[in-house]
């Protein structure tokens, strides 16, 4: 079966990248709100018994704040 994975959180990135949080009034220095969902395909085909292999099917990225 196909499997879709949905992730969301915050995230920092670029110069205040350093594990502190942000001190800066800057927009491009705060927590980012983020929104991630895989589709996962299962590999058709692997031999039978074998364990299952899955690639990405489709991703989609969307910040939200």
């Amino acid at each position: 079966p196909s499997l879709l994975v949905v992730v969301s959180g915050t995230v920092v990135h670029g110069k205040a990248a350093t594990g502190v949080l942000p001190q800066s009034k800057n927009v491009d220095d705060q927590l980012r709100i983020f929104s991630q969902a895989f589709m996962l395909a299962p590999d058709t085909d692997s031999a039978p018994g074998a364990a299952v292999k899955y690639y990405v099917l489709s991703d989609d990225l969307r910040f939200v704040g």
